[in-house]
């Protein structure tokens, strides 16, 4: 049972912080990030599962300044910053 518990605790990390492609995301992100940031270089883009809050994380340059992006699942932007 123990090692049941671990092996799930295990997983629950690499999820929490998993790193993925631009074509890995679901149709809502991809359409914000199109919306958000046309033409942008993505540079890194993860996806967090911090309690009831799943989401993207996309780190971008776009015209050479660099932004960071927080989207929900449905695409909502939840934060946008310049880095």
């Amino acid at each position: 049972m123990a090692a049941l518990l671990l092996a799930s605790s295990l997983i629950s990390i690499l999820l929490l912080d998993s790193k993925l492609t631009i074509e890995e995301l679901p149709a809502e992100v991809r359409t914000s990030i199109d919306q958000q940031a046309p033409g942008a270089s993505i540079e890194k883009i993860r996806w967090e599962h911090p309690g009831d809050s799943p989401r993207y994380i996309i780190e971008y340059s776009l015209h050479g300044v660099q932004w960071h992006i927080e989207l929900a699942e449905d695409g909502t932007v939840l934060l946008r910053e310049r880095r």
